[in-house]
Parts: C-alpha cells; structure tokens; sequence
C-alpha cells in the first residue's frame, strides 16, 4: 500500500493437485513475492501458467517491474549472500534466493531468472507434479502405533565431529542424513 503498486493474480480455471512439501512451497513462494514487492516500481504479478493432465511439472512466474537485474547476473543472483549494489538501499541478507533455488532442487524442480521483456524481472519456479516418493496420510497413522517401540542406538565414532540435527520432515532429515 505504501508503494502505491499494482498486485495481479493469474491463475488457470482448472484446480492443480501436486506433491510438495506445504512449507517448503510456501517459503519458495514467499520470498519471490516479497522480493518483487520489494524491488518493485508499479506493479507485481503471480501466475500460475497453464497446464494439462499429461504434464509432468507446474510452473509459477513471479514478475515484476523495478529494478532489472542484468542478463549476466541471471545465474550470479541465486548465491548465498550475493546483493546487486543498486538494490542495497532495500533490507535483506542474500540468502532468500539461494534458499529458494535450495527448496526448488529439493522438490526435483527449477528456479531462474527469465527476462521476459526489457523492463521486467521474471522469475520462473518449475515443480514436478508428482514426486518420485509420494507420502500417503493413511499410512502415516499406522506408523504413529509403532511410535512406542525401542530407537536403535548406534556406535558414535568420537574421533569425528558431531552434529544434532532436529527435524520434523522425514523427508529432509532423511536428505540430510
């Protein structure tokens, strides 16, 4: 509202059902959107394109009209800690597109920078509809019966450095592992 910009939501009148992980989208999503609303001239748009049932991905585009990042630093913008000098008057770490391209990698998909026209940013995130492992709730009851058994102690090597990981997605902690 401060910045008096324009928001457009673009979305395809069928509903998509895919696998992903709710927090890791949301986090993927969230720091694209800020960062446009952040750079930001005038206007900001959310599009998720078009599909059909035979496609194997999803694809969101995040655009927007401030600052242009250079055709060169497509590539350069994703690494952890990397801020464009032009930008620096805006709060921000560096991290959140690194984060972002992390999260997208996780979930076998892609994140890039696509220049649409010469006065927008668009970023692409590309997602598999379906995962090579796909959870089922119903089963995950079943396994909170066996909750109760014994953990398995392991021999901890103390020669080497060690560290807790606490996690409560198995699918990361297991990536992690």
């Amino acid at each position: 509202e401060q910045k008096q910009l324009q928001y457009k939501l673009e979305m395809p009148r069928i509903v998509l059902h895919a696998y992903t992980d709710n927090e890791a989208l949301r986090k993927i999503l969230s720091n694209l959107i800020n960062n446009a609303i952040k750079y930001s001239s005038e206007r900001v748009i959310v599009k998720l394109l078009a599909f059909s049932s035979e496609d194997l991905l999803f694809h969101i585009e995040v655009t927007n009209d401030g600052y242009i990042i250079a055709d060169g630093l497509n590539e350069k913008i994703f690494e952890r800690f990397i801020r464009i000098k032009d930008t620096d008057k805006e709060a921000g770490t560096g991290i959140g597109l690194s984060l972002a391209r992390s999260l997208a990698e996780l979930h076998n998909g892609k994140l890039e920078l696509k220049h649409t026209s010469n006065d927008t940013n668009t970023f692409l995130l590309s997602l598999p509809i379906h995962q090579d492992t796909e959870f089922n709730l119903r089963n995950y009851e079943d396994k909170q019966d066996n909750a109760n058994e014994p953990v398995v102690q392991k021999e901890i090597d103390r020669s080497k450095s060690l560290i807790l990981i606490v996690e409560d997605n198995v699918e990361i902690l297991n990536y992690l592992s």
